[in-house]
């Protein structure tokens, strides 16, 4: 059986396989990250971009009468920062790991240029 250090190393790898991003963190620092409950931290990527984790926490409440009502806002709020940083046009985000009260998220920015617009995303194979 597999330990929770393995799943959620499997689940950084195909986040970050996603986003075509292997090359810069390895899985194991991300699921270590998750483990510790971090909260954020970035990498510089090549040409300026940068690689963010971010953790959004919201927690839960356990009285029976709201408990499925705040598990719906987490998820809720999960997919809504998802949907919003696709829509972006300078920004791709994947979902790490979650729980009750945590989303992780990998996301990577690409640096604005001189002229104050946003460097194309890179084409993927």
């Amino acid at each position: 059986m597999e330990n929770v250090m393995d799943i959620v190393r499997r689940q950084a790898e195909d986040a970050f396989n996603k986003l075509d991003i292997r090359e810069v963190v390895t899985a194991e620092h991300v699921a270590d990250s998750v483990l510790r409950q971090a909260t954020y931290w970035e990498m510089p990527m090549q040409d300026g971009e940068k690689l963010l984790f971010v953790r959004f926490f919201s927690p839960v409440v356990q009285r029976e009468e709201v408990f499925l009502g705040n598990v719906l806002f987490n998820a809720f709020l999960g997919k809504t920062f998802a949907r919003a940083v696709a829509e972006s046009e300078s920004n791709e985000a994947e979902l790490v790991a979650n729980d009750l009260d945590s989303y992780y998220f990998g996301t990577y920015h690409f640096r604005c240029s001189a002229t104050g617009g946003d460097v194309p995303r890179r084409s993927r194979a």
